[in-house]
């Protein structure tokens, strides 16, 4: 979740007695201003108003019924978003209804305009029937409007103002990230593929989807079969985000996928070796492999989700511990 009080504080109850304020359901028109307060309060993730415009009604298909944005007047001071919307991106779990951005412009805080959008945000997802709100939204795709799974801990203001408002956390993610403008395969990595007889590298093609699939199934039925299969019926996996190894023209391993954001970010990336070729450096060489990819894409910034308890693995590619993610959940509770 994102909320604009991270650097600040959300000091809600700090109002200012006056002001003209009003709370609109966002229209198109409107996109321009809005992608304006998304830049300013997240100038890590930018987003430019035809990415935001597409993403919202054509990407993720949102209900503009659960857009919600602030006016002073006629200028737009913040804006929210309330969803029950199921993307593929998301995984075959049940989807509470969803909060992923509540967010107000810096010089309009302590306003009680948060306030205002996320009880307009809440009263949406009732409406919808939802038995649970969570703050954030569970996607690896990262620099969109759906960005980020929780709440950071470093925004100890907006911890403070969602607890003011009833949501307590379930769970903590840990994440690391790795910065990749200058990155380079390194050599003995390389080497070290090239020393596997029979091992061959290189982008998904699309004639190895279903040999893929059945690699995942019968390897990883779990977890990332579950991810790659949710996409692969929507017809979503994009061949040139996927890593895969190869052993005597049988896929032995893969990496990915991956998505570039805008602002250069990307997460998400699994990664496995088949049983018998494990042990031997493949998976790192993979690592680097798909760094090396996701390089190619344009991507800056790679994150890893619940990798910290491996980070002597992937802290040889220069991985690093980053922020922690409280999951928040609200129970609704049905007169």
């Amino acid at each position: 979740m994102q909320c604009s009080g991270k650097r600040t504080g959300v000091r809600e109850n700090c109002l200012r007695e006056k002001t003209d304020m009003k709370i609109e359901t966002i229209t198109r028109n409107d996109i321009p201003a809005v992608t304006d307060v998304w830049n300013e309060s997240f100038p890590e993730a930018v987003i430019s108003p035809e990415s935001f415009d597409r993403q919202i009604y054509k990407d993720f298909l949102l209900d503009e019924r659960g857009m919600f944005c602030a006016k002073e007047g006629s200028v737009v001071t913040g804006f929210s978003i309330a969803t029950t919307v199921h993307i593929s991106y998301a995984g075959r779990s049940p989807l509470p209804g969803c909060i992923p951005v509540v967010a107000v412009r810096e010089k309009h805080r302590r306003k009680r305009l948060g306030t205002a959008l996320l009880k307009k945000s809440e009263e949406y997802l009732v409406k919808q029937g939802v038995e649970k709100m969570q703050i954030g939204y569970p996607t690896y795709l990262r620099g969109t409007v759906l960005s980020i799974l929780g709440i950071d801990t470093r925004w100890q203001g907006a911890l403070k103002f969602f607890e003011n408002q009833g949501y307590a956390p379930r769970e903590a993610i840990d994440s690391m990230s790795l910065k990749i403008e200058s990155r380079k395969i390194y050599e003995e990595v390389a080497e070290n593929m090239e020393k596997q007889k029979g091992i061959v590298s290189g982008s998904l093609a699309p004639d190895d989807t279903d040999a893929f699939m059945k690699f995942l199934q019968n390897g990883f039925p779990d977890s990332w079969y579950e991810q790659f299969s949710h996409l692969y019926s929507k017809n979503l996996i994009n061949c040139e985000e996927v890593l895969i190894m190869k052993q005597n023209g049988k896929i032995a391993g893969f990496a990915g996928p991956f998505y570039v954001a805008e602002c250069g970010d990307t997460c998400g990336i699994g990664l496995g070796i088949a049983p018998e070729l494990r042990g031997k450096g493949l998976g790192l060489a993979l690592l680097y492999g798909i760094i090396r990819m996701v390089c190619q894409h344009g991507g800056k910034k790679i994150t890893l989700f619940g990798a910290v308890d491996k980070i002597n693995y992937y802290g040889k590619a220069g991985f690093v511990p980053d922020a922690v993610y409280l999951f928040m959940e609200k129970e609704i509770r049905m007169k």
